[in-house]
């Protein structure tokens, strides 16, 4: 490409503008209250999020924290049970912002050579390709290595260079790439690569040279009132609040069972996971399986896979304390015993 071109390039390029972060974040901000850079138009990198999401306040603080300072010395981690929102939650931010968004789903096969890129066949020739990461380090986005505590040591060693911002130079091709001054990582994690998880018997342990890179927050399970809003936004209009309160409910009494009532641990944990998105996939299915189908169907559908089989009576147990018979009835008669006022 020559210069001509290359300036054309660049004046084509999305650039940042400062605006009110209340245009962007109205459900954080207050008109006025502080001001943010964003990109000025989408590329095509960029990812439509979840409309329905629900952020929490004190994160998108923290990450536009992290975000508009002139350097970010540590990548921005995100750590916490599956199904709290992590990558949900970034997606939702870059989409906000017009950030183009590079995701690598890591995991214990992926290798050095596969971050930095690909041979492809076009037009019957072979070229290289340069992998998501590096693609990201050049031209500028949100890198977002997804579930990064599964990778292997190998690829995790491989990352120290991008998570310091340093030149990185590319085996297969020789070329040399220094990190673009719009371009930020973030990284998501069931745990914060400590290793010997029960509950994440995959999650690796990372060496510390690599865990001193990132600074973690931890994602938990949203207070109530913001579960409600969640099921609101997708169900409010299909099914009644009193239900969805009351599965609300049912998924809290789980988490007690399996994390303790402070979160903090129990010495006898339920082998059960009742996150978020285990809620909005039982309301989804209650739906979609019909109303003449037991409510159990979309139970079952939607959270056995979370359940132990040696716990599957414990937690039959503690639902049914909560919802009674409920279950077995047809779920159209669900609905109309919970529409019913009293």
């Amino acid at each position: 490409m020559n210069n001509q071109s290359n300036a054309a390039t660049a004046a084509q390029a999305p650039s940042l503008v400062k605006v009110d972060a209340a245009s962007t974040f109205s459900e954080v901000f207050s008109p006025g209250e502080t001001a943010i850079k964003v990109f000025n138009q989408r590329s095509e990198r960029c990812i439509d999020a979840n409309t329905k999401f629900v952020p929490n306040e004190s994160l998108v603080r923290m990450f536009l924290g992290w975000q508009q300072a002139p350097k970010q010395p540590l990548c921005f981690g995100l750590h916490g049970h599956t199904g709290t929102g992590k990558t949900e939650f970034l997606l939702w931010v870059a989409d906000r912002m017009n950030i183009p968004v590079y995701l690598v789903q890591c995991q214990p096969t992926l290798m050095p050579e596969d971050l930095e890129g690909f041979n492809q066949l076009k037009n019957g020739c072979t070229s290289f390709e340069l992998g998501a990461a590096l693609q990201a380090y050049r031209d500028g986005g949100l890198l977002i290595l997804d579930e990064l505590d599964k990778l292997n040591e190998a690829s995790g060693a491989y990352l120290h260079g991008l998570l310091e911002g340093k030149p990185i130079t590319v085996a297969q091709t020789g070329e040399t790439i220094t990190k673009h001054p719009h371009c930020w990582i973030a990284a998501t994690g069931n745990t914060k690569g400590q290793g010997g998880d029960e509950d994440y018997t995959s999650s690796q342990q990372m060496d510390m040279a690599l865990r001193s890179r990132i600074g973690w927050l931890q994602v938990d399970y949203p207070e109530p009132a913001t579960e409600m809003s969640i099921l609101d936004k997708h169900f409010g209009k299909l099914l009644p609040k009193k239900m969805l309160r009351e599965v609300i409910k049912v998924a809290n009494d789980l988490r007690d069972a399996k994390f303790g009532k402070d979160r903090k641990g129990t010495d006898t944990p339920v082998g059960v996971i009742c996150s978020t998105r285990s809620l909005v996939n039982w309301m989804f299915y209650t739906i979609r399986f019909g109303k003449k189908q037991q409510w159990r169907a979309s139970f079952n559908y939607a959270l056995g896979g979370s359940i132990d089989p040696e716990s599957e009576a414990e937690v039959q147990a503690i639902v049914q304390r909560r919802l009674g018979e409920a279950l077995d009835v047809k779920v159209e008669d669900v609905i109309k015993a919970f529409s019913i006022k009293k």
